[in-house]
């Protein structure tokens, strides 16, 4: 078994994963992407690899973005962005998603960070449909004179 895993390489794992993942360098710049960040994303592996990640944030939390990338590459520790934390980001085609980050330093021969992105508005919407389901489940109890 261990065999094996000796043979498994990071590519075969990194796109195995059910989570949108990407690495990038100390420069903020992406390396590697998996199959379902570029489908989150809505580009192509070489679409994204060489661009800065900063592409990805939504323009109006860029700034922001800056001052917490270069905070993240001094501490260098794991951290997760979760509830009330949501990171906005956008596709490819400009159009908003909020996501969930998680961000982990990788100290290999080269310095890389691993993101792992979670989409935040599923769950969201999930809640937005909940409620509105209860809302016609009141009305109709109200009409039927329940």
């Amino acid at each position: 078994m261990i065999g094996v895993l000796k043979d498994l390489s990071v590519r075969t794992l990194f796109d195995a994963a059910v989570d949108a993942m990407m690495l990038i360098d100390d420069s903020g710049h992406i390396v590697l992407v998996n199959p379902v960040a570029q489908k989150l994303f809505s580009y192509t592996e070489d679409q994204l690899c060489g661009l800065a990640v900063e592409i990805l944030i939504v323009r109006r939390y860029r700034k922001q973005y800056r001052y917490y990338q270069e905070l993240f590459f001094s501490q260098s520790v794991k951290h997760v962005m979760s509830i009330g934390n949501e990171f906005v980001a956008q596709d490819q085609n400009c159009k908003e998603v909020l996501l969930d980050v998680s961000l982990s330093p990788i100290e290999e021969q080269q310095r890389l960070f691993l993101i792992t992105f979670n989409v935040a508005n599923r769950r969201l919407e999930a809640e937005e449909a909940l409620r509105a389901s209860e809302e016609r489940l009141r009305l109709a109890k109200q009409a039927a004179g329940l």
